[in-house]
């Protein structure tokens, strides 16, 4: 026996087989075929899924830190929450941001209007977790209405929420135009007539959508660890209320641009630093900073950068370093010059980073007080006894505590109670503590304590009262 299709003999429908076996005889159509060809694939794409999702499971401690980071963008909190005005919309509503929505809502202007997280947060989270099937499928079309099943699997978890979402082929609109007959007409709460009229194909693909993405956020929230969307929650209000938020990547970001602005992408900074980006420490953006100062100027090229870390390749007649490269190393291992250098056997003059807050003044009983930052007079108790040959090669060599080395702040410097928007000095004193700013770190350190206390206000003098003596008879 045969155990191949064959057609039917004498059968006069097309697509029909038979497969004939031992015993046993097997009509088969094509369109079943097709359809069993579908759900294999189907079922097969689902397992592949399920077996990549086991394989490579979520680590939620690095989920977390990366959505944190999105949290405390300005950008993405005023995009992350929805308000959504009750009763009557505000006159100004259309006029103002999202984040002054926000802001009006959390500051407790408006109470009871609903507020949640935004469909382009749970997307955002979506992405950054992996791990999840998201679908839309339309199972059922006519001429009124378009049914679509949303769904959203944690493949691993096993967990799925399902919605269907009805769109109607419909508009409504306050108005007719010229030969439009419409379908309905109603009177709304303002005592206007409404007219229900068919939707054009761009109407109902807008309204599909809008139902999608608010089914996705619904479902995708409740898949979402409740402890972890608290936390996130707070950041994100917590930055929209912050008046002088500022993007935390925002230095990269402006530093990437101008490297792009050379010619050199991410990609090749990323070749030059060995890591990701992401991963980029602070005395690496100090570095790329050099290095574009350099080749913005026109001293070095980027092939000079990387043959100073990485070497010349090709022939070995050439020299072991080029002049560029030769230059980049001399800029890298280029220090910050003090202000004021007077001796070179400091700590501070061998590049050493400055320790802690040791320059307090004596006087103000304060550590990092603004006045009396003068040179002070070393005593005998304050200085350590040194061998006599160190004392006759050294025979002037200030105390620690008052090393002009080390660069101090102006007497009159201002006082902030958060940090500006703008940061162009070298100097800044926020709330109780003094920074300053680190060439090496690429960024503002400690420099020493400052205690800030807000001046009394002075009375102003009143003025005298005038006293009468109530005993003085009048004179006749």
């Amino acid at each position: 026996m045969s155990n191949e299709l064959a057609p039917i003999n004498g059968a006069g429908e097309a697509g029909v087989s038979v497969r004939q076996e031992f015993g046993s005889t097997e009509i088969v159509r094509g369109a079943e075929t097709a359809m069993a060809a579908m759900a294999a694939q189907s079922k097969a794409l689902v397992e592949a899924r399920f077996v990549v999702a086991m394989r490579c499971p979520r680590k939620w401690p690095n989920i977390r830190i990366s959505v944190n980071q999105l949290c405390k963008d300005p950008g993405f909190a005023a995009e992350a929450l929805y308000v959504k005005p009750l009763t009557a919309t505000p006159e100004d509503w259309q006029q103002i941001d999202k984040r002054e929505r926000l802001r009006r809502r959390l500051d407790g202007k408006v109470k009871d209007w609903p507020m949640g997280f935004s469909i382009r947060f749970i997307e955002a989270v979506l992405f950054e977790c992996g791990n999840f099937d998201v679908d839309a499928t339309i199972i059922w079309e006519d001429e009124d209405k378009r049914i679509t099943l949303v769904s959203v699997i944690d493949l691993e978890r096993n967990s799925a929420y399902k919605r269907t979402v009805t769109t109607a082929k419909t508009v409504e609109r306050s108005y007719l135009k010229k030969n439009e007959e419409p379908l309905s007409v109603r009177t709304n709460t303002n005592g206007q007539m409404v007219y229900l009229l068919p939707a054009n194909a761009q109407q109902i693909e807008t309204s599909e959508a809008a139902g999608v993405s608010k089914a996705l956020r619904t479902m995708g929230e409740r898949l979402l660890p409740p402890h972890y969307k608290a936390e996130w929650r707070a950041i994100i209000e917590r930055t929209i209320l912050d008046q002088a938020a500022k993007d935390p990547e925002g230095e990269k970001k402006k530093l990437f641009d101008a490297f792009a602005e050379k010619g050199v992408l991410p990609s090749s900074l990323e070749q030059y630093l060995e890591h990701p980006v992401a991963e980029m420490q602070p005395a690496e953006l100090a570095a790329l900073r050099k290095i574009f100062v350099a080749v913005s100027s026109g001293e070095v090229t980027w092939r000079d950068v990387m043959e100073s870390k990485f070497g010349a390749s090709g022939d070995d007649d050439k020299p072991a370093q080029s002049p560029g490269a030769a230059k980049v190393t001399e800029i890298l291992n280029r220090k910050r010059e003090p202000k004021t250098a007077t001796t070179s056997s400091s700590p501070q003059a061998s590049g050493a980073p400055p320790a802690g807050p040791q320059n307090a003044s004596p006087s103000s009983g304060q550590p990092g007080s603004l006045q009396d930052q003068g040179p002070q007079q070393s005593t005998p108790a304050s200085t350590p006894p040194q061998p006599a040959e160190e004392s006759k090669q050294q025979p002037s060599q200030p105390a620690p505590a008052s090393s002009p080395l080390r660069p101090e702040p102006p007497v009159d410097l201002p006082h902030f109670d958060e940090w500006p928007d703008a940061l162009d000095n070298e100097f800044y004193w926020v709330g109780d503590v003094l920074y300053a700013w680190n060439e090496e770190a690429g960024s503002y350190r400690k420099h020493s304590d400052r205690p800030f206390q807000a001046p009394k206000p002075v009375a102003e003098p009143q003025p005298a009262k005038r006293q009468f003596n109530f005993n003085r008879r009048p004179s006749i």
